[in-house]
């Protein structure tokens, strides 16, 4: 079988490699990035380092539906390229085909190498040999499919074919010298390992194989065999082949006799291990075997069900995982047990093969797990003390571990089910906090160096210390202030942005199980009124609204496809009135959302208050326009609310898309909320959750608190001070990834006031302030529920305004704003009619 095609191999040394570890870009966007190995051309394509992009180390290449191209020569000539490649881990990235360019005129011309390139799942190394000599730069284009991940382009550089047949031989793609040893992974008896190989002639005459003869055919043997002589700069794949039937370490040679002039017999020295599954061996055998290969293994437990996952534990080797249902509700912490099943990895992002923890679990066409916990006395390990980069050596995989003098590069609250950054005076590490430790979800993270006792995780490539409990990793749990206030007698207020809330193409890819895990935070929080950003889909809002008892919603009107929303309790809120705020807004500066507006009686333990809410969604991103759009759009809702609403209790929350404190555009001195903060008249309750490190941001590296809640003074003596709290949404499986990439940010209110019996009569106070200019209030209580229109009228008796018109008003203070700001100066009389015929007068005077 004589080939010049592509051939799936694994890895090879090269002179030259571009492992995309260098450079950075994260949008899909054309433009250039500079590499490791020099400039390259990215359309439609990106540097992809999340759980879906498989990789071979930080990050690869993402291809959507562009291409990379190299806007360099390599001068050296090819011989062969080789790189990895398969359709990326996304959910619905199948399919991928690609093709592989060449132009040895810089580019201004490009040529086709081989045909279209149909990728797998499996994320493997292929090979394409060539014979190009001089200047020459490639380009990779994906042409169908989903996204596709591509890593570590190799150039094997030009060689001339000898005058004499040349045999060359690689093993997964590894060129071999003559003598060679070859290890195969350990498997079990009676079953098979294959290794590739690939004879190739480095002459010019042809090269004849004559014979591949074994020690021991029965144990290793090629298939097939050539059958014809391979022409110069070709090659012939076949594959060898490991069979045992007896459990033990055996060793052969295979001898490949050619008519090359230098290595007629061209020896490789095997060495292959069966294992009898019953037979007991350590651990660390059993983490050298090939996947899907049963082995039996014993030790004691370090990690019984404390986290969301598999049973740890270890012997005097290593550590290992067991991923079993039943023996994670059984063991404790210092079991010893017994176990035999197949050898795997955990792998739930579908990321690149061979990075994950190694464990035994079931696997396809074999789910057979025998535990045994062995009736002794416990004894949980004792760590072993080593350095972060021990740990990031992968050789304590597995093992319970103790790290020494340990930072964290992060402030604020520990998230469960999420990653932080450690540093010790030896590297870099990672430091993961599974959701189910609840000693540290909640938790203050430490500002000083620490200890941290875990076990060594590893996901898609990247190890981790996960500690068990507050023993582990000492820390101060938080609990905001009003905890054992009921939430009966609050008022709890919420700002949200659901990430692309119900969009078929963008945000979280299951729009069901997004809106299941955001009812569920709903009720978890059981707040008052929820100000949403980001809804993009109005069905899907009024969907959840329909699912959720007793509750009712709206959203904005203007065109953008993220439109802001309110979701309220009806039994606590009274709508008033609701809308846009145009007022003295620009709608460029808040990228096309303006304020959405909510005015509402809220009735919390017999007492009502009137207050209005306005919600924002300000403009995105780091760059300095950006920040003046922001700058402009919280000075001007702030001029508007001191000159029109200081008589009002105000709330101004929403998604800020910028801190408090300090600014997301490096080149500002001050938050453009700054104003805020400076006018004793306002209140920003976040403020202290941005100052302690909270993050209401949560994706990526760049966590921050973005989202926020600002007061006016008349609600200062009804807010909890200390209530306000980022949820921690670890009840939410894989949170950023399902639901959303911001948290909820809420807080609470408790009017003052003891609760009053209510009126039996209704009540009409006189307006205040009197004369006013422009705005004044007009308060009133009712014994019951009752229709309400109140209408105003100049001295000649002349209608100009009704305010409300038969609007039901809950039992209880309430209150009507009369705004006059388009009437002149005079006297004008207001009147208030009720369901039961009861009419009342009232006059005021406007003075401007």
């Amino acid at each position: 079988m004589l080939l010049n095609l592509m051939l799936p191999l694994q890895q090879v040394q090269a002179q030259f490699l571009e492992d995309f570890e260098e450079g950075s870009k994260g949008s899909y966007a054309e433009g250039t990035v500079v590499l490791q190995s020099g400039e390259w051309l990215l359309s439609d394509a990106l540097l992809g380092n999340q759980d879906g992009d498989r990789k071979n180390g930080g990050q690869s290449l993402r291809l959507r539906d562009g291409f990379a191209e190299m806007l360099f020569d390599f001068n050296e000539g090819v011989n062969e390229i080789q790189f990895y490649a398969s359709n990326a881990g996304f959910s619905g990235d199948t399919g991928g085909i690609i093709r592989i360019y060449y132009s040895q005129n810089e580019g201004e011309n490009w040529q086709q190498i081989g045909d279209d390139l149909e990728l797998t799942d499996e994320f493997r190394l292929y090979s394409i040999p060539l014979s190009l000599t001089g200047n020459v730069r490639f380009r990779v284009e994906k042409v169908e499919g989903g996204r596709v991940s591509f890593d570590d382009f190799r150039i094997e550089p030009f060689e001339e074919l000898s005058q004499d047949p040349k045999i060359e031989v690689r093993i997964e793609g590894v060129e071999k010298e003559n003598g060679s040893e070859v290890v195969f992974p350990a498997i079990n008896t009676g079953k098979e390992q294959s290794l590739s190989v690939r004879f190739t002639n480095m002459g010019e005459p042809d090269l004849s194989i004559d014979a591949i003869e074994s020690l021991d055919s029965n144990l290793f043997y090629v298939d097939p065999e050539p059958a014809s002589a391979i022409q110069g700069g070709e090659s012939f794949e076949a594959e060898i082949v490991f069979s045992p039937e007896n459990p033990g370490i055996v060793e052969s040679i295979i001898t490949i006799r050619s008519n090359d002039p230098e290595s007629p017999e061209f020896n490789l020295n095997l060495r292959g291990e069966a294992i009898d599954e019953n037979e007991l061996i350590s651990v660390n055998e059993a983490r050298q075997v090939e996947f899907g290969t049963r082995v039996t293994v014993a030790g004691r437990v370090t990690v019984s069900d404390e986290f969301d996952g598999p049973v740890f534990f270890q012997d005097e080797t290593g550590g290992l995982a067991v991923f079993d249902p039943g023996l994670i509700e059984m063991a404790s912490r210092g079991d010893s047990i017994r176990v035999t099943g197949p050898v795997t990895e955990y792998n739930p992002v579908n990321g690149t093969a061979g990075t994950f923890l190694t464990q035994i679990a079931p696997v396809d066409g074999d789910d057979n797990i025998i535990y045994e916990i062995i009736e002794t006395e416990r004894s949980v390990p004792e760590p072993q003390t080593i350095t972060i980069q021990q740990m990031n050596n992968g050789a304590f995989e597995g093992q319970l571990v103790r790290l020494e003098d340990v930072s964290i590069q992060d402030s604020g609250l520990f998230t469960g089910d999420r990653n932080y950054s450690i540093s010790d005076e030896s590297d870099m590490g990672v430091l993961r906090i599974d959701g189910k430790v609840n000693d540290l979800v909640d938790a203050f993270i430490p500002t000083e160096p620490v200890e941290i006792v875990g076990v060594v995780d590893r996901f898609d490539g990247t190890y981790q210390i996960k500690p068990r409990d507050g023993e582990d990793l000492a820390a101060e749990p938080f609990v905001p202030d009003g905890e054992d206030i009921d939430k009966d007698l609050t008022l709890d207020v919420v700002t949200w942005n659901v990430e692309w809330f119900g969009a078929e193409n963008n945000g979280p890819t299951d729009n069901d199980l997004q809106m299941n895990n955001v009812i569920r935070v709903i009720e978890e929080i059981d707040a008052d009124i929820y100000a949403f950003q980001e809804i993009s889909n109005q069905v899907a809002f009024f969907s959840l609204a329909d699912s959720l008892d007793q509750f009712r919603g709206f959203t904005s009107t203007f065109g953008q496809a993220q439109k802001t929303a309110f979701l309220f309790k009806t039994a606590v809120v009274d709508s008033l009135d609701s809308g846009l705020l145009f007022e003295g807004q620009d709608s460029f500066d808040w990228a096309g959302r303006l304020p959405l507006y909510f005015e509402v009686n809220a009735t919390v333990d017999g007492i009502t208050r009137r207050i209005l809410l306005y919600n924002v969604h300000a403009k995105a991103f780091g760059d300095q326009p950006s920040y003046n759009r922001r700058l402009n759009a919280a000075s001007s809702l702030k001029d508007y609310l001191d000159q029109n609403k200081s008589n009002d209790r105000v709330i101004f929350l929403g998604d800020f898309n910028d801190q408090l404190t300090s600014s997301t555009y490096d080149g500002a001195e001050q938050s453009p909320y700054s104003m805020y903060l400076e006018d004793d008249a306002y209140n920003a309750t976040t403020e202290i959750l941005e100052e302690k490190g909270f993050a209401s941001y949560l994706a990526g590296d760049f966590r921050s608190m973005i989202d926020h809640i600002i007061i006016n003074e008349n609600l200062f003596e009804y807010h909890i001070e200390g209530a306000q709290r980022v949820e921690n949404p670890v009840y939410i499986e894989n949170f950023v990834n399902t639901t959303s990439d911001h948290a909820p940010v809420w807080t609470r209110f408790q009017f003052t006031g003891e609760p009053v019996e209510l009126p039996t009569e209704i009540v009409v106070e006189p307006n205040y302030p009197n004369p006013f200019n422009p705005t004044t209030v007009i308060p009133f209580s009712l014994p019951e529920p009752t229709p309400v229109t109140v209408e105003v009228f100049d001295v000649l008796g002349r209608k100009v305004a009704t305010l409300v018109d038969q609007q039901i008003f809950p039992a209880g203070e309430n209150e009507i704003e009369f705004f006059a700001r388009d009437l002149s100066s005079g006297i004008y009389l207001y009147r208030i009619s009720f369901e039961d015929g009861a009419v009342v007068t009232g006059k005021m005077m406007l003075v401007k």
